[in-house]
């Protein structure tokens, strides 16, 4: 079946997409996977990428894009921070806090949330900014500000106490998270039996 390329953002992969891949080998051993874990969206054509995952907002119109799921998103901070800086209790006290920024985001200054399908956009303030997601996690977890990130990265911390959800009564949005491909190449039966594999197995945890 030869070489199945697939490449996907740095905390997905290594949570997430790691252990699927693993999984399809054993289901498929005479398919060889290669995965390229990168947070910048990696060129397909020039890499020789046949499936590329890809988590909120799509920048090109040249591909196929498969949407697999919805990720909810949410705005957390560890305990030690809401006990030195309070609990914002709407949107427009998140405006006074210390927050890190997630630079590969479209608009990372502004978050907007909605409340009885009525929106509230504000713009945010931070000292820290980086473009890996894993970094937020740990930073909201050593205390340093607040975040919001995908369900699939900070679920379990809130579930075990370590992170605390901000306003669940508003919604932040949800990311996405995409199967892309050149269309002939969903014509390869390693490609089309990856995306299936992995849609099924996000209909499972999801």
């Amino acid at each position: 079946m030869g070489t199945l390329k697939v490449a996907g953002p740095v905390s997905l992969g290594s949570r997430f997409l790691a252990p699927v891949v693993a999984d399809f080998m054993e289901r498929y051993p005479a398919l060889n996977v290669e995965l390229l874990l990168d947070d910048q969206v990696l060129d397909m054509v020039k890499e020789g990428i046949d499936v590329s995952l890809r988590v909120g907002w799509l920048k090109d119109s040249n591909f196929v894009a498969r949407k697999l799921c919805d990720w909810p998103r949410f705005l957390c901070a560890s305990p030690d921070y809401i006990e030195r800086r309070g609990r914002p209790a709407t949107p427009a006290q998140l405006t006074g806090h210390e927050w890190i920024i997630f630079s590969l985001l479209p608009t990372p200054y502004h978050w907007t949330f909605t409340k009885h399908k009525r929106q509230q956009t504000i713009q945010i303030k931070g000292q820290l900014k980086t473009n890996n997601a894993d970094a937020i996690r740990s930073l909201l977890l050593q205390g340093a500000g607040i975040g919001a990130l995908g369900s699939f990265l900070v679920g379990d911390d809130i579930k075990a106490g370590r992170l605390e959800q901000l306003l669940p009564d508003y919604d932040c949005g949800s990311a996405g998270m995409y199967a892309v491909y050149q269309d002939r190449h969903y014509q390869q039966a390693k490609v089309r039996l990856f995306i299936d594999f992995i849609d099924k197995r996000l209909q499972r945890v999801m």
